[in-house]
């Protein structure tokens, strides 16, 4: 339970209390010991107090791509060097009650230089353009996006 006061939120006062859950199913095959084909699933679930539509739930767009190691420690090369491409299908859900922006075609591609410092110890870092090439439920184009991601794990 909450410490604010619920009636101020009804009032139009105050942040709303929002639920998230997303589900991904990954199935990855590797065809070579450098190429890598891929698909996820999504299933989206939020719920969200004072907010049009209070629920927002089902199926995400499925994505099918790939991965291909340019170089590889494990092949004597000082660290990995992967590229990587995904198509988003047009696979989700329409309608109020669905993710807005879901079910448009999209697209990604990846550069990822990953270190095996020890047997223990690795160190990623992933370069990542996405975006969808249409508009989607609602008659909502989500922005394209860059990430840059760094990571050091202990394994």
């Amino acid at each position: 339970s909450s410490f604010r006061d619920k009636d101020h939120q009804i009032e139009g006062h105050g942040s709303p209390d929002v639920y998230s859950q997303i589900w991904l199913l990954k199935i990855r095959y590797g065809l070579t010991d450098r190429l890598e084909l891929s698909t996820v699933g999504s299933y989206i679930n939020n719920k969200r107090d004072n907010l049009s539509p209070e629920h927002i739930e089902g199926m995400g767009d499925k994505e099918g791509g790939g991965n291909y190691d340019l170089m590889s420690q494990r092949r004597g090369d000082p660290f990995w060097v992967t590229v990587g491409g995904a198509v988003f299908l047009h696979t989700g859900q329409d309608g109020d009650n669905h993710w807005p922006g879901n079910s448009a075609w999209g697209g990604r591609v990846t550069l990822t230089l990953t270190k095996l410092f020890t047997p223990n110890i690795k160190g990623d870092m992933g370069v990542v353009y996405q975006g969808p090439s249409e508009r989607g439920n609602e008659d909502v184009k989500r922005g394209n996006e860059f990430q840059w991601n760094n990571q050091v794990r202990y394994m």
